[in-house]
């Protein structure tokens, strides 16, 4: 059977905050369903709690455990989001990442995104 492993707690506790605030649906629901397999729930009860197809979930988990946090985006849209930077964003980008708790960049960026709406 396919779970995702050892699930650290810092991990855990993007994943929560991705999973309640990220302004993509996809993007929660995929981060929900990790969260939710690192508990040993079954492909086929992911699949039916997210009404999406058994190869979906599957797919979803091994992005996860390949590409972690960044493997729950949609690569065509993270790339569009980077290039709407300018050079306010990019400074409190470097501040974030530089002076603060934040190391993975997919979450750093949300956290830009949400601060200067």
């Amino acid at each position: 059977m396919k779970y995702v492993k050892n699930l650290d707690t810092k991990n855990r506790e993007i994943l929560e905050e991705m999973m309640k605030s990220d302004p993509s649906f996809k993007v929660r629901r995929r981060a929900h369903a990790i969260l939710l397999s690192a508990k040993h729930f079954k492909i086929d009860q992911l699949a039916s709690i997210f009404e999406a197809d058994r190869d979906t979930v599957s797919e979803w988990i091994r992005r996860w455990e390949e590409e972690g946090i960044e493997g729950l985006y949609d690569s065509a849209r993270l790339i569009f989001r980077i290039y709407l930077l300018d050079n306010k964003k990019i400074n409190y980008l470097y501040e974030l990442f530089f002076l603060s708790k934040y190391q993975n960049f997919i979450f750093l960026f949300q956290k830009l995104e949400n601060s200067l709406k």
